[in-house]
């Protein structure tokens, strides 16, 4: 009897004082979703729905029949400086994201390259090629083979017809979809070059765009006035690190354009407008430039249009909390259920009400918060004004209590930071004295305040 009294006294003074050895065999719980992962979802989500049938040529890009395959990283800028090219490209692999390489760097398959000047299909793309110098009919798709700027390689896998006309023409550059596949699936795709499809020589931007190729463009004539991010701050240290980016190692990401056709849906005259990358075009103009390659592209829905916008930008750290509930405003304008964006953009059903909220709030209380910038927290956004149906005056009021407290509120030492902190949230919610008095007991039972 006593031997067991004192057994079951032991264990419980181990589960007390000392913590329990280690479980070898527990399966480790799985790491949270980066934003970068969260984008990748996004960006996969909207190729799916911008897929549709389109006539078949060689420029069409191959980029859809493989993934990469890379190891997750945390949301990075592929412009560091700090990086490796190495770790450049596979950044831009994982999102998506076109960029320039080097003709001379490109590993070329004899026996493709082979049967590709046979076709006779070279020479149409150099005619082309030479008519409009500042296009590129087509993507390549360009696998990343190595592990370190050491041994890194780049495989050709399409468009061998449009590199090797732009080998012969001297042209130094191309703009390339990256990808991280296994040799077995390299292998697969380099073998389903097809010859036989018809080349059309038609460099219009229309043309390009149905290509998923790119063009060179006077920045003057590309629109900006949709773009998601409502203010841009030349001055801030992000902004100024991007500017001194592309002065060094040029632009690695660029800006992906709209074509599109007058109402009555001729391509005679098209207008030209900033899909993503209104920052980029910032930077290149404070650093000269007055023109800039930019991807084409074509949408067949104002649905696509906004699904495409959100999802190159709604996991910006730097996006304001307003120009990311816009966004969602803008998908649940096309249709979209709560479900649905929040599947679609891998967020939380309660997340994504809540940013609806707060996309319909008067543009009074929106200016108001613009003003405070980032006095007001992302999640004070969240939990407090958007956290429930509110009237327009019941906004400003809020408003109105946060900037009084902000500004009464006394600068405090770390000790009595958690008492400012709590203060400011009796006043902001109302919270009766009884359960402020609860609040804090449980508060100095948890051992976080005195």
């Amino acid at each position: 009897m006593r031997a067991t009294e004192k057994s079951k006294k032991n264990s419980r003074s181990v589960g007390k004082g000392h913590s329990r050895p280690l479980d070898r065999n527990k399966k480790a719980q799985p790491a949270k979703a980066t934003k970068s992962a969260a984008k990748s979802k996004a960006l996969a989500a909207v190729d799916a729905l911008l897929r549709q049938p389109e006539p078949k040529r060689v420029g069409a890009s191959a980029a859809g029949r493989g993934r990469p395959v890379i190891p997750q990283k945390d949301n990075q800028d592929p412009n560091a400086l700090t990086l490796s090219r190495f770790e450049r490209c596979l950044i831009r692999a994982e999102k998506g994201e076109p960029g320039p390489i080097l003709v001379k760097d490109l590993k070329l398959d004899e026996r493709v390259s082979a049967v590709a000047k046979k076709s006779g299909r070279v020479d149409l793309y150099s005619k082309m090629l030479k008519a409009t110098p500042s296009a590129q009919p087509g993507r390549p798709l360009v696998n990343i083979v190595g592990n370190s700027d050491g041994d890194l390689s780049f495989q050709l896998l399409s468009l061998y017809d449009l590199v090797l006309a732009a080998i012969e023409l001297g042209r130094e550059q191309l703009q390339v979809s990256l990808v991280r596949l296994p040799d077995d699936e390299a292998e697969r795709l380099l073998s389903q070059q097809d010859t036989q499809q018809p080349v059309e020589e038609d460099v219009s931007p229309l043309a390009i765009a149905k290509m998923n190729g790119f063009l060179q463009i006077p920045m003057m004539e590309i629109k900006r006035d949709e773009n998601l991010r409502q203010e841009i701050d030349l001055s801030s240290p992000e902004f100024r690190n991007l500017v001194s980016s592309i002065e060094t190692i040029g632009l690695q990401n660029p800006p992906v354009v709209e074509v599109r056709l007058d109402q009555a849906g001729n391509d005679s005259e098209v207008r030209y407008v900033c899909v993503s990358g209104h920052r980029r075009l910032l930077a290149m103009e404070q650093l000269g430039h007055t023109e800039v390659v930019c991807a084409l592209k074509l949408f067949k829905s104002d649905r696509h249009r906004a699904l495409a916008g959100l999802a190159e930008n709604i996991n910006r750290e730097d996006l304001h909390f307003l120009d990311k509930a816009d966004g969602y405003g803008l998908l649940a304008l096309q249709g979209m259920t709560v479900h649905e964006i929040a599947a679609l953009l891998d967020a939380d059903q309660r997340t994504v009400a809540k940013y609806l909220r707060a996309s319909a709030w008067d543009k009074g209380v929106k200016t108001r918060l613009r003003e405070l910038g980032t006095k007001m927290t992302t999640r004070f956004l969240l939990n407090m004004l958007a956290a429930g149906e509110r009237t327009t005056a019941e906004l400003h009021a809020l408003i109105d209590r946060f900037t009084a407290n902000l500004e009464a509120k006394p600068k405090f030492k770390r000790g009595g930071q958690i008492r400012a902190k709590l203060e400011e949230f009796y006043t902001l919610s109302e919270v009766p004295k009884d359960q402020r008095q609860i609040i804090e007991k449980a508060l100095r039972f948890l051992g976080l305040m005195r």
